[in-house]
C-alpha cells in the first residue's frame, strides 16, 4: 500500500500493483579486457564507465542500475508492467548501440534478458538466474536483442521466445 494525501488533506491508501522486471545486460564476452589489452587498462575502465553512464541515463530515477561484475550489468525496473519493461529494455539496448557508433570497432554486442514478475519471487537469486537465462538466450540468438522471461509457468521455467 502507498499512502497519498488527497486534495482535502486526508490520507488515503492506494493499492500499488507489485510488478517489476530485472534486466540482465551482457556485453560481448571479455570486451573490457580486449580494450585494455589493445589500448591500456585506463581505456578498458573508461569503456565500463561509459556503459554504466549510458545505462543510468536510460532508466528512471526509481530504477536501480548496477554492475554485477566483469561485462555484466543489471537494472531493476520497479513498478513496471510487461509492455513498459520491454520498451525500456529496447530503449536501453538502442542507447548501448549508440555507444558502438561513437566508438567504431569496439562492438559492444549487448544482449538483454528480462525477468518479469507480478509477485515477488521466492528469492532474489531466482530472479537473477531467470534474467541471466533470458540474457544468454538473447546472446545465443544473435546478440543485440531483448528476450523476456514472464515468470514461472506450469510448463517450464524457460525464457519466453518473442
Amino acid at each position: 500500500m502507498e499512502r497519498q494525501i488527497a486534495p482535502h488533506g486526508h490520507v488515503i491508501a492506494v493499492e500499488v500493483p507489485f510488478a517489476f522486471a530485472w534486466a540482465a545486460i551482457g556485453l560481448r564476452r571479455i570486451l573490457a579486457q580486449d580494450v585494455a589489452d589493445a589500448h591500456g587498462h585506463a581505456a578498458g575502465d573508461e569503456l565500463l564507465r561509459e556503459v554504466a553512464r549510458a545505462i543510468r541515463q536510460s532508466v528512471r530515477a526509481s530504477d536501480v542500475a548496477a554492475r554485477l561484475g566483469g561485462d555484466e550489468f543489471a537494472v531493476l525496473f520497479v513498478g513496471m508492467k510487461q509492455d513498459a519493461a520491454e520498451a525500456a529494455a529496447g530503449r536501453l539496448l538502442e542507447r548501448l548501440r549508440r555507444l558502438d557508433e561513437l566508438h567504431p570497432g569496439r562492438n559492444l554486442g549487448a544482449s538483454i534478458g528480462v525477468a518479469m514478475y507480478a509477485a515477488p519471487p521466492e528469492t532474489a537469486e531466482e530472479m537473477i538466474r531467470t534474467a541471466d537465462a533470458a540474457m544468454y538466450d538473447a546472446k545465443q540468438r544473435g546478440k543485440g536483442r531483448v528476450v523476456l522471461w514472464e515468470g514461472p509457468s506450469k510448463e517450464a521455467d524457460a525464457p519466453a521466445r518473442h
